[in-house]
């Protein structure tokens, strides 16, 4: 079998940014607490805290109702001046968690990022009001 060069070369380069992408991402699952698929709520989520403006040491909280079970979503901004959610880290932080930790976690889209995204399904039928 025959390989074009640059077609191997360009699928390297592919995988490369793939794994780069995956490792940028630093998780941390919850290791108790209640099991649920918050999945279908991350995008809205992230499109609504990507207009936020968050206060240092502050944070953005949404709740979703699901079946059976809620889903707390929130950014909490780590420094101390007013930032904005990325609305692509968010949802990429949020759906490794969401692929990761059945229970829950939170994750960085790099250690240095400014916020911190978390999940955590949670056993109340409805959402605080």
């Amino acid at each position: 079998m025959v390989f074009n060069v640059r077609t191997v070369f360009a699928s390297v380069l592919v995988s490369l940014a793939v794994v780069s992408t995956l490792a940028q991402t630093d998780i941390q699952c919850n290791d108790v607490g209640t099991t649920g698929d918050c999945t279908q709520f991350i995008p809205k989520f992230c499109a609504d805290v990507a207009s936020a403006k968050v206060e240092g040491y502050n944070d953005v909280y949404r709740c979703y109702s699901a079946s059976g079970f809620t889903c707390e979503l929130t950014a909490y901004n780590t420094r101390d001046v007013v930032g904005t959610p990325s609305k692509v880290n968010c949802g990429k932080v949020l759906n490794k968690v969401s692929e990761t930790c059945p229970q829950g976690g939170e994750g960085k889209f790099t250690a240095k990022a400014q916020f911190i995204f978390s999940i955590d399904p949670d056993e109340k039928d409805t959402c605080p009001t």
